[in-house]
């Protein structure tokens, strides 16, 4: 990473953690979407290690709606422990369902206005992109 950034100055990177982490428990893992303790302990984790802001999943946004009551009491609940928003929401369709086959035209339509309602619902928040998987899992395209 030195020689990419050589001669550039690094005070402009702004870091956004991917929403990946699980920690082990005697009962398997446990998602920060376990409790409010779970969450608040995450969220100050990831400040301390730098971040200033979370990339999370599509899918991840009803739970945080669950938890707090909306996406931007969710928002002031990052703040307050030094996250600064939702950077980006990443839209996945792993499996080829009917709707979400991305390698079939007729499917198109309801892909772009299942986009559309992932912005709608990040509206009232900081979000600055919606990243998109643009295809299924390799083995479920066409002609594979």
């Amino acid at each position: 990473m030195a020689a990419i950034l050589e001669g550039k100055s690094v005070s402009n990177i702004r870091w956004s953690y991917m929403d990946h982490w699980r920690e082990p428990s005697p009962r398997g893992l446990v998602t920060q979407y376990a409790s409010l303790r779970s969450m608040d302990r995450f969220i100050k984790q990831l400040a301390v290690l730098g971040f200033e802001g979370l990339d999370t999943f599509f899918f991840s946004l009803p739970q945080f709606e669950a938890m707090f009551g909306s996406l931007r009491e969710f928002e002031g609940f990052m703040r307050e422990r030094g996250l600064q928003k939702i950077v980006n929401v990443f839209f996945a369709k792993p499996n080829a369902t009917p709707g979400f086959a991305f390698h079939e035209k007729r499917d198109h339509d309801n892909i772009v206005a299942t986009c559309e309602k992932i912005m709608e619902r990040c509206r009232d928040i900081s979000v600055e992109g919606l990243i998109v998987m643009p295809t299924n899992t390799y083995w479920q395209m066409e002609p594979v």
